[in-house]
């Protein structure tokens, strides 16, 4: 586990574990801010996740798919206004807020242009998830956290999907990883980071650190063009 010496200096990073959120930010940026490309795409570490969070992307990736054809098959065949688009694929999680999220910024445009925009991002998602998969993620490691970890983390983090994966991201650090763990989270995570440590250090070591850090903190001028970014 990462003891916040070497490593503290970012430029001495060598590999991230990367959080779900990473991902699907970087495929939703139609209707998100980007904060992750300069991660992903640009920055000289290796991108770690765990079997948890590449499963999870793939589940929410084909979720939302489904829900952008059925939006945009309602846009094409319906007449109601675009607030009564009701998905048939079963919403989880952020879902919802997501497409509401869409809903609200296209209420107000032409339908033919809605259609030609959904159709445009439906296949720049497509393209950016495949490329996730395919080229983005470096390693994907099989972690065996301590058994009863991410039932103690969620005494703080009230996600218990989280709480699996912060386990994971503490067993891979246990493991020889650098310690670094990205997350857009900031509520969940990001804020919790000092109680979340010391759930930690009573399952590893008493001075184990799990350095829980927004992904711009490991991005930035300094980064590597080692990984260049797609000219498409």
């Amino acid at each position: 586990m990462s003891q916040g010496r070497a490593e503290d200096t970012t430029s001495a990073i060598t590999a991230v574990f990367c959080d779900t959120g990473i991902f699907i930010n970087y495929v939703n940026q139609e209707w998100e801010r980007d904060h992750t490309t300069e991660l992903l795409e640009n920055h000289s570490c290796d991108i770690v996740v765990s079997e948890t969070v590449k499963e999870e992307f793939e589940s929410v990736t084909d979720r939302r798919e489904d829900v952008y054809m059925d939006l945009l098959g309602f846009i094409l065949e319906e007449k109601g206004d675009i607030e009564e688009f009701s998905p048939s694929t079963t919403l989880q999680g952020n879902d919802h807020s997501h497409i509401q999220g869409i809903q609200f910024e296209l209420a107000s445009e032409d339908r033919r242009e809605v259609a030609r925009r959904l159709r445009r991002f439906g296949k720049k998602f497509s393209k950016r998830a495949e490329k996730v998969t395919d080229s983005l993620i470096d390693e994907v490691f099989y972690a065996a956290p301590p058994f009863m970890l991410s039932f103690d983390l969620q005494k703080v983090i009230e996600n218990e999907n989280d709480s699996v994966i912060v386990a994971e991201a503490a067993d891979w650090t246990n493991e020889g990883g650098s310690g670094y763990f990205a997350t857009l989270d900031k509520g969940d995570l990001l804020e919790l980071s000092d109680a979340i440590n010391g759930v930690i250090r009573e399952e590893f070591i008493p001075d184990a650190v799990l350095h829980i850090v927004s992904p711009d903190i490991i991005s930035g001028p300094s980064a590597s063009e080692s990984k260049p970014a797609d000219q498409n």
